[in-house]
């Protein structure tokens, strides 16, 4: 798999060997299927400016690595040169807390960008914003990857993206878009397409087929018949591609989980194959998800005090302690992988970094609503988090070897905060404020707190 510039071998842990050797990008010529924008990125890759060198000193750098504290990080030609040293050009970020950049692991930033009254910049600002230094869009149609591409031809993706292909959105069907590309190929410094989207079910108003649905107004849709989605999910398997499907209701899980059996653990491990949302699992799926090895992605930010209520209302009563079991899931040992669904969410617009952090590991609302005890009981260390939208979001990616952690070589991408989320009592994470975002060394986003030695370095 590529990214970011960075050709990355798909691996799937110590047991098991990457699928194919590196693949360079743009090796596949292209053809009236690839949009007119990304056969010019093709052809003419677009090469972002180098940023100047930037030591960031007097931090409390957390690298999410070995060792797991400095303070100071250097970033040089885009990529972290240094860890612990620092040099009498260092900026004063005056005690402020440096971070990996979050990686946002599911999300419609961009693609569904107007839903909030945003425009293409718009939305990668309120990324930036927001902490996010590289996002996946989970559904990225023929228009919105020719967007995609006029943004990284023009210079203005800032914001790193890992495109998904769809197969289907409910019961429309859209073929095989991903055949006109490599798995993982890169179209950009910052655009690279990162695998295949399928929907298993869905519903208006509530989470999805249920078995057991409380009326008859949430019960919800299955979107394939027979073997058609384990068909289609060992067919982008079989062509290299990372596969992601939605799946929110226990029903739709039980189809998913067969479709998935079908393809077995060897190659769901090798593909880094995920299931995303998993809002409503009984305890029998929580032990065949970990069996098969597959990737949870979730949303943090779904589940607090102030849902309890209308998750009740869509699963009912005796169910409900099924929605949001994030502490169940690791401590089967099913690897987690964070992201928001910006703009898409059960409590509203919900897109920031540090509230994901806060309603994970407190799971109190918004409002201060405290939550009900099954959900307590779900929370997870502010650790966790953390791994989960950074070291663990980059796995999840295929983009480990150069995210995730602040290690030598890796990219410099940062993200800079008031306060350390790991030394703050519960109560007080939400207040946690982004200072700064930072890409491949360039300083994307600035808030008006941010430290002043900073300050020249900021965007206009």
């Amino acid at each position: 798999m590529v990214a970011g510039g960075v050709v990355i071998a798909q691996t799937s842990g110590s047991d098991n060997e990457p699928r194919a050797e590196p693949r360079t990008s743009n090796t596949v010529p292209p053809n009236d299927d690839v949009p007119a924008a990304c056969r010019e990125l093709i052809v003419t890759p677009a090469e972002r400016a180098v940023a100047d060198d930037l030591t960031l000193g007097s931090a409390n750098v957390v690298t999410m690595s070995d060792p797991d504290r400095a303070g100071a990080v250097t970033v040089s030609g885009g990529l972290i040169a240094s860890v612990g040293e620092t040099t009498s050009a260092a900026v004063d970020l005056e005690g402020a807390t440096v971070l990996p950049g979050f990686i946002d692991s599911h999300s419609h930033w961009l693609g569904d960008s107007d839903m909030v009254g945003n425009t293409k910049p718009m939305a990668i600002a309120a990324a930036l914003a927001a902490g996010w230094t590289s996002i996946s869009e989970m559904f990225v149609s023929d228009e919105r990857l020719e967007e995609l591409c006029a943004l990284e031809l023009a210079g203005d993706l800032r914001v790193k993206v890992g495109a998904f292909l769809p197969v289907n959105y409910q019961l429309q069907r859209f073929g095989h878009p991903y055949e006109a590309f490599e798995p993982g190929q890169v179209l950009g410094s910052t655009l690279f397409l990162q695998g295949v989207k399928l929907f298993t079910d869905g519903a208006d108003d509530g989470l999805g087929y249920q078995t057991k649905p409380p009326n008859p107004a949430v019960q919800g849709t299955l979107f394939w018949k027979g073997d058609d989605l384990a068909n289609e999910i060992v067919a982008a398997d079989q062509a290299g591609w990372q596969v992601a499907v939605h799946a929110t209701g226990d029903a739709g899980l039980d189809a998913l989980l067969e479709a998935y059996e079908q393809l077995g653990r060897e190659a769901i491990l090798e593909g880094r194959h995920r299931i995303e949302h998993l809002t409503t699992v009984r305890d029998d799926q929580v032990g065949r998800i970990a069996a098969l090895g597959l990737i949870a992605s979730i949303q943090h930010s779904w589940f607090h005090g102030d849902t309890a209520e209308t998750l009740t209302r869509w699963v009912g009563r005796d169910r409900v302690s099924f929605t949001g079991r994030w502490r169940d899931f690791v401590d089967a040992g099913i690897p987690l992988t964070g992201g928001t669904d910006h703009p898409w969410s059960i409590a509203g617009e919900v897109g920031d970094s540090i509230a994901a952090i806060a309603h994970a590991t407190t799971r109190v609302g918004t409002s201060g609503k405290p939550p009900p005890a099954w959900m307590a009981s779900q929370r997870l260390t502010v650790w966790e988090v953390l791994r989960s939208l950074t070291v663990d979001a980059a796995y999840a990616q295929g983009t480990e070897e150069s995210m995730g952690t602040i290690e030598v070589g890796k990219a410099g991408d940062l993200v800079i905060l008031s306060a350390d989320p790991t030394q703050v009592p519960p109560g007080e994470l939400a207040s946690i404020k982004v200072l700064a975002t930072i890409v491949d060394g360039h300083v994307e986003y600035c808030a008006d707190t941010v430290p002043d030695d900073l300050r020249p370095r900021c965007p206009a």
